[in-house]
């Protein structure tokens, strides 16, 4: 009976760094306008090389991070009109 192959397990480094990927965005409370994109940027600056998970979960959180600053001032601009 062929089994699925199953995922690589993950060490539980990489899977903080993952989370720390996606947490440091709340950085954006405490320092304004670009906190949000500064937390991210620097954690998968810092560890891309270590792991493809990290990597692929910081691009992620980088890009989810601008699109939501495109949105609002697109957002802010419509409030204008």
């Amino acid at each position: 009976m062929n089994q699925p192959p199953r995922a690589p397990s993950t060490s539980s480094e990489t899977k903080t760094w993952v989370v720390l990927c996606h947490a440091s965005a709340l950085l954006g409370l405490f320092f304004h306008f670009f906190g949000h994109l500064l937390g991210p940027l620097i954690v998968w600056l810092l560890k891309r090389g270590d792991s493809p998970e990290i990597d692929d979960h910081g691009k992620e959180s980088l890009n989810f991070q601008i699109s939501m600053l495109i949105y609002d001032i697109v957002a802010g601009i419509l409030c204008l009109f």
